[in-house]
């Protein structure tokens, strides 16, 4: 679950990331996190999948 702690640290993380890269829309980069985002979850779900499966 997110927590109102955790959507601060990406704030700011993203905050810090787009300081340092400028010439990236700010659009493009925040749709970037967000697909990573989405495929770690799955990456994470299907590892969950596969611990469960195994043991």
């Amino acid at each position: 679950m997110i927590t109102n702690y955790k959507l601060e640290n990406l704030k700011q993380k993203i905050d810090s990331r787009l300081e340092i890269s400028e010439d990236i829309k700010e659009e493009d980069f925040i749709q970037d996190l967000k697909t990573q985002a989405a495929v770690m979850y799955e990456i994470s779900v299907l590892g969950e999948g596969i611990r469960r499966i195994s043991a």
